[in-house]
């Protein structure tokens, strides 16, 4: 064997490795995942605009929905602590209003400045893919939150039906 090759005799095996890595990170995993939720709150409150001569990007807030999303991201952050699907539904209803009102509708409303505009800079169209790219990822990770919410509430259910029948 070379001094190059590393010789492991006994690696760990996956459930080995998630505990370790569940113990060292048990101290921070509340206070990490409420900072989380909130940053995922703000961001789902914010907007992003072009004006008609495209001099930059406008980055807005409306002080309502960043209370409410950011509310809602603690509720939800709750929920599945709890594993309660009841928590999950607040956030699930203000996350699609959010998509399609704050994010959607951003996207489509520069997208219909920038067709009339001749000559721009890359910046507003690498906005847009981003802003895209975050709409699709956005979407796909709300369905896997909601997913994940169901599967928590499921295995509490039946775990109580089977500490009923002990």
């Amino acid at each position: 064997m070379s001094t190059s090759t590393i010789f492991i005799k006994r690696p760990l095996n996956y459930r080995q490795s998630f505990a370790l890595l569940k113990e060292k990170y048990k101290d921070l995993s509340p206070a990490l995942s409420l900072i989380l939720w909130t940053i995922s709150g703000i961001y789902a409150a914010s907007r992003n605009s072009f004006n008609q001569n495209v001099s930059g990007l406008i980055l807005s807030f409306l002080v309502s929905d960043l209370i409410v999303m950011t509310f809602a991201s603690i509720v939800l952050c709750k929920g599945l602590i709890d594993k309660s699907i009841i928590l999950l539904i607040p956030w699930m209803s203000l996350t699609a209003y959010s998509l399609y009102f704050t994010h959607y509708q951003g996207i489509v409303s520069t997208l219909t400045v920038l067709k009339r505009l001749k000559k721009i800079s890359w910046l507003p169209w690498s906005s847009i893919v981003a802003s895209v790219l975050l709409l699709i990822v956005r979407g796909t990770l709300t369905i896997r939150m909601f997913q994940l919410g169901v599967h928590l509430w499921f295995r509490k259910k039946l775990n109580e039906l089977k500490a009923k029948e002990l």
